[in-house]
């Protein structure tokens, strides 16, 4: 009987520790997701040299950090 209960305790910890654990896991990646995406979506951007407000897909030259001449 006792072990019954220990195992029920045991388990019942487990369950608990697991849905801490996701949810503060789930908490950082946001977070982290947050403070990245922008930075990798410049950097897409500026390497595609295409603007990313209108998205038209025009060139611009003016943008490339390449210098002519």
């Amino acid at each position: 009987m006792v072990a019954f209960v220990m195992l029920g305790v045991f388990l019942f910890v487990l369950a608990a520790a697991f849905h801490v654990g996701r949810r503060l896991g789930l908490a950082q990646g946001r977070r982290q997701a947050a403070a990245e995406v922008p930075l990798e979506l410049r950097a897409k951007f500026q390497l595609e040299q295409r603007c990313p407000i209108c998205d038209d897909e025009q060139r611009y030259p003016i943008l490339s950090s390449r210098k002519r001449g």
